[in-house]
């Protein structure tokens, strides 16, 4: 695992008329790894709460394995894997709500890139 070697903080600030700073708070925060990869990007409100978030997990090239993204308006949390070989080219989605019950969405490709099977299943893999 590659360590975290940059981060990225923006603020956004309340400004009166008369140019003072009222109020203010963390809009984001992105981090990236030695390579110089986006490894997570962190979105704020208001009260400094993370509203949504996304990680990703590498390879070794800096080539994107899978991505977690989570909403916290709607307590989703969303895996998206990807594969990708000479002969295959797909990605998967696994979308879990709060109340842990999943869906999974397969996607496969052509080597033009058009879709050619997109499966959806439910949590027991029924389709």
């Amino acid at each position: 695992m590659m360590k975290v070697i940059q981060s990225i903080k923006s603020t956004i600030s309340r400004i009166n008329a008369y140019g003072e700073v009222v109020g203010s708070y963390p809009h984001s925060e992105s981090t990236y790894n030695e390579s110089g990869d986006l490894t997570s990007s962190v979105l704020f409100n208001e009260d400094g709460e993370i509203e949504s978030k996304s990680t990703f997990e590498l390879d070794e090239a800096g080539k994107i394995l899978a991505q977690i993204h989570y909403e916290r308006r709607n307590d989703l949390i969303e895996r998206t894997q990807f594969f990708d070989s000479d002969d295959d080219i797909q990605y998967k989605t696994e979308v879990t709500t709060k109340d842990g019950s999943k869906t999974i969405h397969e996607y496969h490709y052509d080597q033009l890139g058009n879709a050619d099977i997109i499966t959806i299943k439910n949590d027991e893999g029924t389709i």
